[in-house]
C-alpha cells in the first residue's frame, strides 16, 4: 500500500481546505498553519515507513466487549480506537494520536492509564467493527505538536527496551480484570 508521491502536499491540502477561513486570522497563520504543515511532513515520512512491515485496518472504530453479566444487566466495555495496524505476523498495532503528554510505561503498567489496554482486549475478542479476533502486539501513542520537537511516538511492545518493554496481552488481561 504505497502513498502517492506527493501524500505531504495533498494533505496539506486536505487542510487548507479544513482550516478554510480560519487560516486568515494571524495567529493560526503564524501559530497553528506552520505546525500542521510540519506534523503533514512528519506523518507522511512516519506512514512510508511503517508500511513497510503494517498495514492500517481501521481508523476512528467504534469497539464493544461484554465483560459480564451483572443483576442490572450487561457490563458492557466500549471505545473508539484512532488506530488499529496489522503487522505482517497478523498481530495488532493500536494507536492513539495525542496533542498532550502520552502516559509513560509505568503508568500503562499499573493500570493507570488503561485506555489502549482495553481497547487491546476488546480487539483481541475481535470487538472492533471490521477488524478480526487477534493477538495485540503493540500500543502506541503518537504525541504530534508540530513544534520543535513535531512529533514522537511511544511505543509499547515485547521487544522494546526497558521500560517500555511490555507483554500487551498481560497488561491487557489485568486491566480488563
Amino acid at each position: 500500500d504505497k502513498l502517492p508521491n506527493d501524500a505531504a502536499n495533498q494533505l496539506i491540502e486536505i487542510g487548507r481546505q479544513a482550516f478554510g477561513e480560519v487560516l486568515e486570522r494571524p495567529t493560526v497563520w503564524t501559530f497553528w498553519w506552520p505546525r500542521f504543515k510540519q506534523i503533514s511532513y512528519w506523518f507522511i515520512e512516519t506512514e512510508e515507513n511503517l508500511r513497510k512491515t503494517q498495514k492500517t485496518v481501521a481508523t476512528e472504530v467504534k469497539g464493544q466487549l461484554v465483560i459480564c453479566q451483572t443483576s442490572g444487566g450487561e457490563f458492557t466495555l466500549s471505545a473508539v480506537a484512532d488506530r488499529i495496524d496489522q503487522h505482517q505476523d497478523g498481530s495488532y498495532s493500536i494507536i492513539d494520536y495525542k496533542t498532550g503528554l502520552p502516559p509513560t510505561s509505568r503508568q500503562v503498567k499499573a493500570g493507570f492509564a488503561p485506555q489502549l489496554p482495553l481497547e487491546a482486549v476488546i480487539a483481541s475478542s475481535g470487538g472492533f467493527g471490521g477488524v478480526e479476533a487477534g493477538k495485540v502486539s503493540e500500543l502506541s501513542y503518537w504525541k504530534l505538536t508540530g513544534g520543535e520537537n513535531v512529533a514522537e511516538r511511544k511505543i509499547f511492545n515485547e521487544t522494546m527496551r526497558p521500560p517500555s518493554n511490555m507483554n500487551i496481552m498481560a497488561v491487557a488481561g489485568q486491566a480488563k480484570e
